[in-house]
């Protein structure tokens, strides 16, 4: 008999206005680069903040911005030479040594590149190898559940997802 009150309760204290209300963003632009299609955010140089690398299309680069912290701001854009028509990117610590890693597709080369960071956020090697096609959309992820990061990418041309198992542990083995 009690859950019923409780219910009624919680059904009448929720508030109205809330759900009418409609969302209000107001955005930050952000120098960079032109060109870019893809974006991530992580800490790329164990600053504690929040950093941003984009892959920028037809510059054929990653962009690497470090966040300034409480000064506000980002340091100026670093760019990365990566392979050709750069779409997505994502991040994750493909070796295991703390530091946060981007990968990046590279669909006109049929590639996707690993640029391995160091602890300045800057590059200190990188591996690249097939995609068996023109990657496009790709996250890292442990899909199969055993504790090591899988990549999933998408290849527009053959209408397919795939999935590369053990994504680090392949990085881990190749530096």
């Amino acid at each position: 008999m009690r859950l019923p009150c409780i219910v009624v309760l919680c059904l009448a204290c929720a508030p109205t206005h809330a759900l009418a209300q409609s969302p209000s963003f107001s955005p930050t632009s952000i120098p960079s680069v032109s060109d870019a299609r893809g974006v991530v955010s992580a800490d790329l140089n164990r600053d504690g903040w929040p950093d941003l690398a984009t892959a920028n299309g037809p510059r054929d680069t990653v962009t690497v911005l470090l966040n300034r912290g409480v000064s506000g701001g980002f340091h100026p854009p670093n760019e990365i030479p990566v392979g050709d028509g750069p779409f997505d990117i994502d991040a994750g610590d493909f070796d295991r040594d703390g530091n946060v890693d981007l990968m990046v597709t590279t669909p006109d080369e049929l590639q996707i590149t690993i640029l391995l960071m160091n602890t300045s956020g800057a590059v200190r090697s990188r591996i690249v190898f097939p995609a068996g096609g023109d990657s496009r959309g790709a996250r890292l992820a442990d899909v199969t559940g055993d504790g090591w990061l899988d990549l999933v990418y998408s290849v527009f041309s053959s209408n397919s997802v795939f999935i590369v198992p053990n994504m680090n542990r392949a990085a881990t083995s190749n530096v």
